[in-house]
């Protein structure tokens, strides 16, 4: 599914909206917490954050198609 589809484009996948969404929330907690985390798995904090995000969309995602049912 698309979020903002136009007549001139085919807009964005709406997981990736969910996403984006999360990553600002996530962000606002504070980069701390994700650098130490970061640390622990091996990867770099903007990693943790975008898994953590899509994690977040793909939950979204099945809570929407639950309640569209």
């Amino acid at each position: 599914m698309k979020a903002f589809p136009t007549h001139r484009a085919e807009g964005m996948d709406l997981r990736d909206y969910f996403a984006a969404k999360a990553v600002q929330s996530l962000w606002v907690l504070g980069p701390t917490q994700f650098i130490k985390r970061a640390k622990k798995e091996k990867k770099t904090p903007e990693e943790l954050v975008a898994e953590i995000a899509y994690a977040l969309a793909d939950n979204m995602m099945k809570a929407r198609e639950t309640n569209n049912e």
